[in-house]
């Protein structure tokens, strides 16, 4: 029966074209009739989900197809969720877990944390998953203090509008806020976050020892306060951005970035000093280049101890920042056994009056690799430069080291020891030279 094998082979035709056009938008649930996708609630019995670790649990067993937001019902949550590697995840795959109505304060994650569960949130080996509008807290009051945990391989992932707080009292390693530790970390997005207190707020140390594999870290509009350790601490990263932040109540460091090679950026930060910190902003051991130097600029710097230290580093531009220094340390430092082409242009430097150093030179780098130029300092008993233990005024500066010719000695008068900005005005007040009447007119008529 020919005729009917020829309407049979019609019939399938037709159907697969009908199937074409019922798909014919190409996603990639419809393709694969597999995976997970779309808007759930979690928290309660009336919710898609009972707990996020039941949701988490989902995903990773069924993947996902599209883009999955996980909604938070509003309440406080004991459990202690682990987010794994998840099948299907992308760039427009993401997950997001975040409250319903889109509260921080709303949707409180806490627990007591353990040696063999230090953390109150984990992503393991996890990628593009998005936390907002969360508070992440760790009730623990001993070693253990890690709120959230960065474990093994993570990237592509954002958090945003966290409040992420711990009770701890010293600095260490098992104390961070948020931790990376020892780990391969990458496209990371820190924003609008709220730190408070916690031995390091920010700890990203990378295993591969400057690979490469551990890059682009952004770290933007977020506040810090009361931390005993250092605010952000980072190792072995390249393209990191420190931008927009304010450091508030800070008894350890504040910003530490060391082993980088290429794409740093300190930018824009307003940072206040209360304790006996070594250093304000640091760059330790970071070799740049000629053509990617590493830029720490437009900076408010109020620290009790040194402001700007650049340690054993190259190809480093210390450009337009405000440094206010109340102690006896220096508002600017360079040193170490190797200094290579670093610059410090047109600050504006306050330095302490008890003892304290508007620039500090000390080591055995060659300070010929140190350009200072177009620089206000101020320093009351007029000795602002120290090197190898000698003191220095501008002109004996000067003279001596042939630097800082186009600098000058003058009060900058910031309008606080909290607020950095300048009257212009008083600037200049007085700093000109009175010229006999001119009877001339110079140029064409």
């Amino acid at each position: 029966m020919p005729h009917l094998k020829y309407l049979l082979s019609a019939l399938m035709l037709i159907s697969s074209l009908q199937v074409f056009c019922f798909y014919s938008d190409f996603s990639e649930c419809s393709l694969n009739a597999t995976g997970i996708e779309g808007t759930f609630t979690v928290g309660d019995t009336s919710s898609d989900y009972l707990s996020l670790m039941a949701a988490i649990d989902d995903l990773s067993a069924n993947g996902v197809c599209g883009p999955v937001v996980l909604n938070l019902r509003s309440g406080t949550y004991e459990e202690k969720p682990v987010v794994p590697a998840i099948n299907g995840v992308s760039s427009i795959n993401t997950i997001t877990i975040q409250s319903e109505v889109q509260d921080s304060s709303d949707v409180v994650f806490e627990s007591i944390n353990t040696n063999s569960e230090n953390y109150v949130f984990q992503l393991k080996e996890a990628s593009f998953v998005i936390l907002q509008h969360l508070t992440l807290r760790t009730l623990s009051t001993g070693s253990n203090m890690i709120v959230l945990s960065l474990k093994d391989r993570v990237s592509n992932c954002a958090f945003r509008h966290l409040e992420i707080s711990s009770q701890s009292t010293g600095g260490n390693d098992s104390k961070a806020l948020i931790s990376s530790l020892r780990s391969v970390t990458s496209d990371i997005h820190i924003e609008h976050c709220h730190f408070v207190e916690g031995g390091f707020q920010i700890q990203m140390e990378c295993v591969t020892n400057g690979t490469g594999d551990c890059e682009t870290i952004l770290i933007e509009n977020n506040i810090f306060s009361g931390n005993s350790g250092t605010s952000i601490f980072t190792e072995n990263f390249n393209g990191l951005t420190i931008r927009d932040n304010e450091f508030s109540g800070t008894k350890g460091k504040v910003i530490h970035v060391s082993d980088a090679t290429s794409g740093i950026v300190v930018e824009r930060n307003k940072i206040e000093v209360d304790g006996f910190s070594p250093q304000a902003i640091e760059l330790q051991d970071v070799r740049m280049s000629e053509m990617d130097p590493a830029i720490v600029k437009n900076n408010f710097v109020r620290s009790t101890a040194d402001g700007i230290f650049l340690r054993r580093s190259h190809f480093c531009r210390v450009v337009h920042n405000n440094v206010y220094t109340t102690g006896s340390s220096a508002a600017l430092v360079a040193g170490g056994s190797t200094q290579e082409d670093n610059q410090f242009i047109n600050n504006v430097v306050h330095a302490g009056t008890d003892g304290g150093r508007c620039f500090n030179f000390y080591g055995n780098a060659d300070l010929a690799e140190i350009t200072l130029e177009q620089n206000c300092y101020y320093n009351e008993d007029r000795v602002i430069f120290l090197v190898s233990n000698v003191e220095y005024t501008l002109e004996e500066w000067q003279e001596d080291f042939d630097k800082d010719l186009s600098s000058f000695m003058a009060n900058p008068k910031f309008a606080s020891e909290l607020d950095l900005h300048i009257d212009n005005n008083l600037l200049l007040n007085g700093l000109g030279t009175s010229l006999c009447q001119c009877r001339y007119r110079w140029g064409t008529p």
